[in-house]
């Protein structure tokens, strides 16, 4: 696996919101052409300055 794999797409108008000292998520944002981004949300471990770890998060809903 590439390292471009372990990051996420460049996009605009995304948030990014911490959850605790050394960890954010990244939400949402456009990509190329406008079109939303299809790694929409992603884990960012603060915990190595140097190398920032991210993790794809997969979002599964359940019908109720």
């Amino acid at each position: 696996m590439s390292g471009a794999e372990h990051v996420p797409s460049a996009r605009w108008g995304h948030a990014l919101c911490m959850v605790s000292e050394t960890e954010a998520v990244l939400i949402g944002g456009q990509g190329d052409k406008n079109m939303l981004c299809k790694d929409a949300i992603w884990q960012l471990d603060l915990c190595e300055f140097v190398v920032m770890l991210y993790s794809a998060v997969s979002i599964r809903c359940h019908n109720s």
